[in-house]
């Protein structure tokens, strides 16, 4: 199944080009989770419009290229598209006329202001398909440029879309659709996020944003895993993006790792798909996880045993036991202070830390505190160990 799902966005300059923008601009890169039978597959929207074409195309022949390969037709209904010019090229009322010909099985999806409602669809749209529904938007979402009006904007995106699936799909009933950045997202448990190839975050939900301790998902657009609260184990997430760009089908499916927020570390499970442009090429990672920390303590704590000499580690590191005291050094790595920080506040002398130290890099068979905790984490390593 194609990723990309093409649409073609039909307005009036003279007064539709902000509403034209707006879809444009909200639709660009939203992508829905496609689960059909026992396949899933993610799709991702690819709108074009006038300001979007290449420069030095003939404009008949690229609207002829658009208009056969795309799935749906949008259209801004404002006064103006209500006639016809004939007194120079009409290229609206041609992807109009060219819609009603070749494309009666998908009706176009109408959306309009809350100024202009419902009464500017063109007479050709009516005639061929009476009694469409019109998503009229807000005016006062088309300038909100700090989204504090994101619940209203994704209802509206909702409407559009659903109109989208019913118009321009050929799938089958059993077909079922899901919006990560619409409706997964805000499930209360749900930690949702998006990150371009190089690893700097482009969305990610109320959840999310609260669980690294910022106050808005704004707060975190552009910044990268090493900036936030889990930035002890950055490069193990890095790697783990890296995996999934490359088509590891297992990061899709599921994996179990572990998530240190902003006021505790949870254990967690994280599906996670690649992103695409326009032309299929991979340009990041979409995922997202839920809090499993209460199943996993149950099966980690038979797995590991933990008594008064420490944390018995088994035979995966030698029967090795952690003391108490390697136990805070470790429990303060992955805290990320640093050793100046731990000295002081676990009371230990020069010497004794770097005994310590030592003493858990062999134990895990490490180098550095970086190959520790990924080693760790791997391990499955009980969530007390990692406890404030």
């Amino acid at each position: 199944m194609n990723p990309i799902y093409p649409l073609f966005i039909s307005y009036r300059k003279v007064d539709g080009g902000q509403l034209a923008f707006w879809l444009f601009s909200q639709l660009k890169n939203k992508s829905k989770l496609v689960v059909d039978g026992n396949e899933t597959h993610m799709c991702y929207f690819d709108p074009v419009f006038d300001l979007s074409i290449p420069g030095g195309v003939t404009w008949q022949a690229y609207l002829n290229e658009q208009l056969e390969k795309v799935k749906s037709l949008i259209i801004a209904c404002t006064p103006g598209t209500m006639i016809k010019k004939n007194y120079e090229d009409d290229w609206l009322y041609y992807e109009l006329e060219w819609w009603t010909v070749h494309r009666k099985d998908a009706p176009p999806i109408l959306v309009s202001t809350d100024i202009f409602k419902n009464r500017w669809v063109p007479e050709i749209i009516t005639n061929c398909w009476p009694g469409l529904q019109v998503t009229e938007i807000s005016t006062s979402v088309l300038n909100d440029t700090d989204k504090a009006e994101q619940r209203r904007i994704d209802t509206y995106l909702d409407s559009i879309i659903s109109g989208l699936i019913l118009s321009g799909t050929q799938h089958s009933s059993s077909t079922t659709f899901m919006y990560p950045e619409m409706s997964l997202a805000k499930i209360n448990g749900i930690f949702a996020w998006e990150k371009d190839r190089y690893g700097k975050y482009t969305y990610v939900n109320e959840s999310y944003a609260r669980a690294a301790g910022f106050d808005s998902p704004r707060s975190l657009i552009g910044k990268t895993d090493f900036e936030m609260p889990w930035r002890s184990l950055a490069e193990m997430f890095r790697q783990g993006d890296r995996e999934v760009m490359k088509g590891d089908i297992k990061r899709v499916i599921g994996t179990y790792e572990k998530e240190i927020m902003f006021d505790k570390v949870i254990d967690i499970l994280v599906h996670e798909q690649p992103t695409y442009d326009s032309s299929g090429n991979v340009t990041g990672v979409t995922g997202s996880f839920v809090d499993v920390t209460a199943m996993t303590q149950l099966i980690q704590l038979q797995k590991f045993k933990i008594d008064d000499e420490g944390i018995h580690l088994g035979d995966e590191f030698a029967g090795e036991i952690l003391t108490r005291s390697e136990i805070l050094v470790f429990q303060a790595f992955v805290l990320n202070k640093t050793d100046a920080q731990i000295k002081v506040e676990l009371g230990l002398n020069n010497n004794q830390y770097t005994a310590l130290v030592n003493s858990l890099k062999k134990k895990f068979c490490c180098k550095t505190k970086q190959e520790m905790l990924v080693t760790a984490v791997r391990a499955g390593l009980p969530i007390r160990l990692f406890a404030k």
